[in-house]
């Protein structure tokens, strides 16, 4: 779900929170948040936060998503 803040701006967190965030790199580019962002609903995720554009979304995705390196982790799991 895609409910998270990146940024913190919305999150209503602590000004030190704030500044540890600034700066953060997401995504599989490992750039600062900027426009259409999704999370990815694995909590041991390593980057959190995606653009859509660089998953492939054009849109929000309805319900739960997980990026391409956690899909991939779960199916090996699966298929052990």
């Amino acid at each position: 779900m895609a409910d998270r803040d990146p940024d913190g701006s919305v999150s209503g967190g602590s000004d030190d929170e704030e500044e540890d965030e600034e700066g953060k790199k997401y995504c599989l580019c490992q750039h600062v948040s900027y426009g259409d962002m999704v999370a990815c609903d694995n909590p041991s995720c390593r980057y959190e936060w995606f653009h859509w554009n660089c998953v492939g979304l054009k849109s929000e995705p309805e319900g739960r998503w997980f990026c391409p390196p956690c899909t991939e982790i779960m199916a090996r799991k699966k298929g052990k």
